[in-house]
């Protein structure tokens, strides 16, 4: 007796075939020069009977989520809290017992109640939270019971194995854990009641890795860096004159002549009309620091 995934087969004979590929060089004397060794993928070939059996149990996830009850107690750690159903900023975070308001749900968010007496009474919810802290996805088991199959059935959920070339567990006197069916084959014999018998090929695979993907880098939006200005500029405070804005900037007062060139129109501007030195400057004024 051997079981192929979840089917139990009778099984005569198993073969088990091992070999390598080898890579050789001819040289002009002695033995070729052996450059590379490599194993080949292992083959199983099968001899046996198919008869009616048994389908073994199965195991599968179920998943059910849990419903929204009215006044339902929340345990919440660190859960944002909105003001309103279309906030997009948190209020705050909450950390507690806390109760379901109503059953209500707007824009994927539920109010909550931090007394179990104001549930359901208007303006006393201290706010919303999202869906996701209220209805939880719980996972549970389910066992399928074993049943008994007809030989027939067995063959054509092999045989859909074999053509869609799924990967198949076999364990006898032999194991084989990742492997295709390569052929198989089934004769009709009157000796056998309700059954035939078959001869089977497994060969070894390796399933292939998921391609890698370098990650694409998110292209920088390009964006022209403007070149940060190199000049100066000071803007006149009350009582400041040329001769101390230079003092300043060059620690020579008689370096104003060069501020007043760069700021020339500026200044004959502000001074046209005034019985004033050329050189007045007024609170206010921006000027070059050449």
């Amino acid at each position: 007796m051997a079981r192929l995934n979840e089917f139990y087969i009778f099984v005569k004979e198993e073969k088990k075939s091992r070999g390598v590929d080898v890579t050789s060089h001819p040289v002009e004397k002695g033995l070729d020069i052996t450059s590379n060794v490599k194993r080949k993928a292992v083959t199983l070939s099968l001899e046996g009977v198919i008869v009616k059996s048994t389908k073994l149990s199965t195991k599968s996830v179920k998943k059910t989520k849990t419903k929204a009850v009215k006044g339902a107690k929340l345990s919440l750690k660190k859960v944002p809290l909105y003001a309103s159903s279309k906030a997009k900023k948190k209020k705050k975070s909450l950390t507690g017992t806390f109760y379901l308001w109503g059953t209500g749900k707007k824009n994927g968010r539920y109010r909550i109640v931090k007394k179990k007496k104001n549930v359901g009474k208007k303006k006393k919810y201290i706010g919303w939270i999202d869906a996701k802290h209220v209805i939880k996805t719980k996972s549970k088991t389910v066992k399928t019971a074993a049943k008994e199959v007809s030989a027939n059935t067995i063959e054509n959920e092999i045989t859909k194995l074999h053509q869609s070339g799924k990967k198949v567990k076999y364990k006898g006197r032999c194991e084989l854990k990742n492997a295709i069916i390569t052929s198989f084959d089934t004769t009709q014999n009157s000796d056998i009641k309700d059954g035939f018998s078959f001869t089977m090929e497994l060969k070894e695979i390796r399933i292939a890795e998921k391609a890698y993907k370098a990650k694409s880098k998110k292209k920088k939006s390009q964006k022209t860096n403007k070149k940060k200005s190199s000049k100066r500029y000071h803007t006149v405070k009350k009582g400041e004159t040329l001769a101390k804005i230079a003092k300043k900037y060059y620690g020579d007062g008689s370096k104003m002549k060069a501020i007043y060139k760069a700021n020339k129109k500026k200044i004959d501007k502000k001074n046209k009309g005034k019985k004033v030195s050329k050189y007045t400057v007024y609170k206010g004024q921006k000027l070059l620091i050449p």
